[in-house]
């Protein structure tokens, strides 16, 4: 039986790949200096997707819970929309699974 990453696993990397290009392309535009603040945001973000990837729902997979995640957390603020609609799948996230 092969090794294989778990839906949790592949959640993740998505998720950290995305933010990473993300962070990458925000950095790149800051002109005086690097943006320190970002660092604590992000960090908060991957710690919601640490929470998030417990609460998977069986029936989705790893790149429709990672775009729900992402659309929620990036995109969408982004774009700049004043309210942003959690998907009910990781509303409330908190720290009992980990």
């Amino acid at each position: 039986m092969e090794d294989c990453m778990s839906k949790r696993d592949d959640f993740l990397l998505l998720v950290q790949t995305g933010f990473l290009m993300h962070f990458q392309n925000r950095c790149s535009k800051i002109e005086n200096g690097f943006n320190v603040f970002g660092l604590g945001e992000y960090h908060g973000y991957m710690g919601d997707a640490v929470r998030a990837s417990y609460r998977i729902p069986d029936t989705m997979n790893c790149v429709e819970a990672s775009g729900d995640f992402m659309q929620f957390f990036l995109w969408q603020k982004e774009e700049g929309q004043e309210k942003i609609s959690c998907p009910v799948w990781f509303s409330g996230l908190d720290n009992r699974h980990l």
